[in-house]
């Protein structure tokens, strides 16, 4: 009687606990340690000897420019190194994996906002243990915890926007204007993590935002898309004015590093960052053959994602330019894409579950 009735929080500590000792097997001895991981090492060794003074003002660079992202990452690999020292490099992995092992009950939380516990069990199931995630885990790497702080994100905005809560039950963080302080919070993170999430999760909740204010029962296409400008009941306006000063205020801490240098530096980063769009690329790649690699590496990683294959490991299935095992993953993503569209019109009620479809 007792497991039936806590057996979810069961099931969930043993998912943990096994996830957890896939994730530190051999971690000292099989470490991957390359360039990158090196940086990150580095610069906790210089804060460990030099106290605030060497904390970093900017992280890593995005790809292919000048411009830096926040600092936020070597932060938060510094936390595992004020405790344990950095007797071995793979200390500074250790914060990817705690945020990484924290995300798992985040994803069955998340998911438990539409789907029954028996669902978001078996996917949250299948997410501990995928081989990318673990792998993510393993190894120093500044977007490794975007799986904790990208979630915590999506999950906020469901929130702030979620249409009534289940069961008639007020549960824990009911007021929108906390999951706000903690979409500002998770914003100001995941952001200095990868420059895909920097302007990617803005896109996610203004795409959402206007979902939500899109009337789908209006008659005519021109009057469902003037909805969208119908303020009259958008749950963003009714937040009280002072969550959004402490959101704020939230972003501007977790940005003051960043701010710091453009002040000292006259925004040399900002104008990096401007450069980013507007300078001339360098690269003498066709349309055709960089829409091709594109497609490659997402159909690559996707097939990784659910399959845990790897077009090396797989090469019976590759002939020259486009890898056959890539157009597995892409086929994947294709099919889920049509089914979640085709379920949320034709066979789902719950408008929670609609939202996370």
């Amino acid at each position: 009687m007792h497991f039936k009735k806590y057996r979810v929080a069961y099931l969930l500590g043993l998912i943990m606990i096994l996830a957890f000792g896939i994730r530190v097997y051999n971690l000292h001895d099989w470490l991957y340690f390359q360039a990158d991981q090196v940086r990150n090492t580095n610069h906790a060794h210089e804060i460990l000897e030099l106290g605030v003074a060497g904390l970093p003002l900017l992280g890593p660079k995005a790809g292919g420019t000048d411009f830096h992202l926040g600092p936020a990452s070597y932060y938060l690999e510094y936390l595992p190194v004020m405790f344990f020292g950095l007797d071995h490099p793979a200390v500074v992995v250790y914060s990817n994996l705690f945020f990484i092992l924290l995300s798992i009950p985040l994803a069955y939380y998340f998911l438990r906002q539409g789907f029954s516990s028996g669902t978001s069990l078996q996917i949250t199931t299948l997410y501990a243990f995928s081989y990318v995630v673990i792998q993510y885990s393993r190894f120093s790497w500044n977007p490794n915890s975007m799986l904790l702080w990208g979630l915590l994100f999506v999950l906020a905005t469901y929130k702030i926007f979620q249409d009534k809560q289940q069961g008639g039950k007020k549960p824990l963080f009911d007021n929108r204007g906390v999951w706000l302080i903690i979409l500002a919070f998770s914003y100001g993170i995941v952001s200095q993590l990868h420059t895909t999430a920097l302007l990617g999760y803005p896109g996610v909740f203004i795409l959402f935002w206007l979902y939500k204010r899109l009337d789908i029962t209006k008659k005519y296409v021109k009057d469902m898309f003037l909805s969208i400008f119908n303020t009259k009941n958008d749950k963003l306006f009714k937040i009280n004015w002072r969550y959004w000063v402490g959101a704020v205020v939230i972003l501007g801490v977790i940005y003051t590093p960043v701010i710091i240098f453009d002040i000292q530096n006259k925004g040399h980063n900002l104008q990096e960052f401007s450069k980013a769009f507007t300078g001339k690329t360098t690269s003498d790649k066709t349309f055709g053959q960089k829409f091709f690699r594109e497609l490659n590496l997402m159909g690559k990683y996707y097939t990784l994602n659910v399959l845990s294959l790897n077009y090396k490991e797989t090469s019976f299935l590759n002939h020259k330019g486009f890898k056959g095992v890539n157009f597995i993953g892409i086929l994947l993503l294709v099919v889920a894409v049509g089914v979640a569209i085709y379920r949320s019109k034709n066979h789902i009620d719950n408008q929670n579950k609609k939202n996370l479809w």
